[in-house]
């Protein structure tokens, strides 16, 4: 949001940097009641050891033992890294083409990513 707001004056990245913030702890504060409701006293003593939105430079809770799933994590936040790489290239040069090929690259990557998720799952069915 800061990046976004470069692009803004200072009191259109005033109200976006607050927009955004009022969005976001609305979101965590819904999701954060359906946890509670699907998880009960687990989700509560997460929520206990665990700050809410700053890290913490030690694990807080025990490991699962579970590996991490990168590819599954890559491919769910790629959308998000695609956008970052636009404004970068945009920046960078300065250059309209540049950008608009990042952003239809971005976009065509997401399009593909929804229709052929769907597909994937009915494969690994079957």
């Amino acid at each position: 949001m800061v990046t976004l707001g470069s692009f803004q004056s200072r009191l259109g990245f005033t109200i976006l940097i607050a927009a955004e913030t009022l969005l976001f702890l609305r979101l965590i504060a819904r999701e954060e009641m359906q946890l509670e409701r699907q998880c009960g006293e687990l989700f509560r003593e997460y929520c206990r050891r665990v700050p809410r939105l700053l890290p913490s430079k030690r694990p807080q809770i025990a490991a699962d033992g579970e590996l991490p799933h990168w590819r599954q994590a890559f491919g769910a936040q790629a959308f998000q890294w695609g956008f970052v790489a636009t404004l970068v290239a945009f920046a960078c040069t300065l250059s309209d083409p540049i950008g608009y090929m990042f952003a239809c690259a971005t976009l065509l990557f997401l399009a593909l990513q929804k229709l052929v998720r769907p597909v994937l799952i009915l494969l690994r069915r079957t």
